[in-house]
């Protein structure tokens, strides 16, 4: 690597195209060199509850907004947030069905995205997928409880919520407007459905969904399978477990190794020997008469020429006496 840093635009260019592309593949080819690849087929039970899944989470899906809530706590200054005791930071999101990376086949499961992480829910069991592993809970590790809440809504209202009251953005000690405030504007109270999500790992979760009951169904399913051992009796839907080859990382750093060697040996810069010369410039080389030499000439009788205005190009000759 350290043959392309030269100075001159060929190696940078190379740099640049080293940065830019063989780094990425490198970091791909590590990451497949260290996964597992899982051929997932449906059959007899596990197909139908992987099709009862995927019908009540069509009902999450089809709220018109869905929120995940990453923080929440108390405040006293319920004066100012519209009767409040509980502030909470929420961000969209949008329920699909899809599947990891890690399974092969044309199946799709309901995935809820939680911040970095995202559930998957198998017919036999969850899996949790990062940005560089997976890791799989059986549904008798993991707890889905189903709830519903009150919500002061600043933000409109979706279509399909349901608005249960309303209160002002700066509120009184007796529930009404606080005068104080010029501005003060009526507020919607909503009635969310909510999704806790936890596990014995570490997992934990809080959705909000516009619509108040659409996550019952989902909610009930899943609570079947934290208590039934039905999919566990029946045939496993996981019929082959292939490990990735090394065989592309190994071409690849071969391919790398070779490429770095040529052009270290190609782009090798030349270091010719130093020599030492100094060219004087012409204009300061110059010749001075030396005032001390002119007596020793005059007695020899040299002619020297005078450089004189009126005498230009006529030289006097001066003998001894």
């Amino acid at each position: 690597m350290g043959a392309f840093i030269f100075n001159n635009g060929t190696q940078i260019g190379l740099t640049a195209l080293y940065t830019t592309i063989v780094v990425p593949i490198a970091v791909y080819l590590d990451r497949y060199r260290r996964s597992v690849k899982i051929k997932y087929e449906l059959e007899g039970i596990a197909e139908k509850v992987s099709a009862a899944i995927a019908e009540s989470f069509a009902d999450l899906a089809s709220c018109t907004s869905v929120w995940r809530v990453s923080a929440r706590g108390h405040t006293t200054d319920w004066k100012r947030n519209a009767g409040a005791t509980t502030l909470t930071q929420r961000n969209k999101i949008f329920l699909r069905q899809t599947r990891p990376t890690c399974i092969r086949g044309r199946v799709r499961f309901p995935a809820i995205k939680l911040g970095r992480e995202e559930i998957f829910f198998l017919p036999d069991g969850i899996l949790v997928a990062d940005t560089n592993e997976v890791a799989a809970l059986n549904y008798r590790d993991f707890t889905l409880s189903v709830n519903q809440t009150r919500f002061v809504e600043s933000d409109g209202v979706p279509r399909d919520a349901t608005v249960i009251g309303e209160t002002w953005q700066y509120v009184s000690k007796d529930g009404g407007p606080d005068r104080r405030f010029k501005f003060n504007r009526r507020l919607p109270v909503c009635l969310y459905g909510e999704i806790h999500i936890e596990s014995g790992s570490g997992l934990s979760g809080l959705i909000h969904l516009s619509n108040p009951t659409a996550a019952d169904r989902f909610g009930k399913i899943i609570n079947i399978l934290n208590q039934s051992t039905l999919v566990e009796s029946d045939h496993k839907p996981i019929t082959s477990i292939v490990k990735s080859k090394a065989l592309p990382s190994i071409i690849f750093g071969s391919f790398l190794l070779l490429y770095t060697v040529f052009a270290a040996v190609v782009f090798q810069p030349n270091d010719p020997k130093p020599t030492s010369s100094v060219t004087a410039p012409a204009a300061a080389v110059q010749v001075q008469e030396n005032p001390r030499e002119r007596p020793a000439a005059m007695k020899q009788g040299i002619a020297q020429p005078q450089h004189n205005k009126k005498s230009v190009g006529k030289p006097m000759v001066i003998t001894p006496q």
